[in-house]
């Protein structure tokens, strides 16, 4: 009897691991947190209209945690972006933010957005 639940319980995670396997690849779903795409693909919602760099004086760079892939990424990409005057680059494999300001950068303005899209965010050593 106990082989059978066994057995039941393996069917039923390799049924949800596979579902959400083909979402992924479909790009009907978000590869981390699982959550449907719109659309059938990730939206960017924060675009930066002016990326001339001279027009952003100030620079800073951080250190974020909790990215595990390029949709992470672009989430904490477009959670500092949201910010005005802001136009942020995130480095995946650095796991790092490159955040230029017109004006004198708020490292807590950027840590409460970032964190609140589900990731941290410290200034880098």
């Amino acid at each position: 009897m106990i082989n059978i639940v066994i057995v039941a319980l393996v069917v039923v995670v390799l049924f949800i691991a596979i579902r959400r396997a083909v979402g992924t690849w479909r790009q009907e779903r978000d590869c981390c947190s699982g959550a449907k795409a719109s659309g059938g693909s990730v939206t960017r919602t924060a675009l930066v209209a002016d990326t001339n760099e001279d027009h952003y004086p100030y620079r800073a760079t951080f250190d974020v945690s909790g990215m595990h892939c390029a949709n992470c990424a672009a989430h904490v990409e477009d959670a500092l972006n949201a910010i005005p005057g802001t136009w942020a680059t995130v480095d995946l494999d650095a796991q790092t933010a490159l955040v230029r300001s017109k004006e004198q950068p708020d490292a807590q303005a950027y840590r409460t957005a970032v964190e609140a899209a589900g990731y941290g965010l410290a200034e880098a050593s």
